[in-house]
């Protein structure tokens, strides 16, 4: 009785008796070296390469949305688990900073507001909750301290005040 030398198609080992297993994606029958059984489907490592690049792309492009959606930590999660570890650090510090806008307060344009319309405004200090009376003879120095107990005032939190009123 002769032998049969069974041939692997993807490494080319030849033997006799060499156990084979077919690839449920691609069909080729490759010996046990070159193949993967994940999750109950069989796979050549070609296709099994191929499955395991799509699955990376899409979970960068997952990561790249979360980054730019800004939920950095979901982003570093992702990129850590693909192994990119110094990418994840970069997000995981980005998520801890904070970004402060600078904002223009014009409480002279405010108090002139308030002397053309002839009104009488009151606010309290945050500090000692005194009255504080704006009014057409109030200064804008006059506004950065209490009168009463001397807390320096703030000039954007009385800015949002009037802003609200006028």
């Amino acid at each position: 009785m002769p032998a049969f030398k069974l041939t692997c198609k993807r490494c080319g080992v030849s033997r006799i008796a060499l156990r084979l297993e077919r690839c449920t994606q691609c069909g080729k029958y490759v010996c046990v070296n070159c193949f993967t059984n994940q999750n109950g489907v069989n796979l050549c490592l070609d296709c099994y390469a191929v499955e395991v690049n799509n699955d990376t792309v899409g979970a960068i492009n997952e990561a790249t949305r979360a980054e730019q959606a800004g939920r950095y930590e979901d982003a570093a999660r992702e990129y850590e688990r693909l192994g990119y570890l110094d990418k994840a650090k970069a997000l995981r510090e980005m998520g801890k900073t904070t970004i402060v806008k600078h904002q223009y307060v014009d409480i002279n344009r405010l108090l002139e507001q308030i002397r053309q319309g002839n009104l009488v405004i009151p606010y309290r200090c945050p500090n000692c909750q005194a009255g504080i009376t704006i009014n057409k003879e109030t200064s804008a120095d006059r506004l950065t301290k209490c009168p009463y107990c001397g807390s320096a005032l703030v000039v954007s939190d009385i800015e949002r005040f009037l802003s609200s009123i006028l």
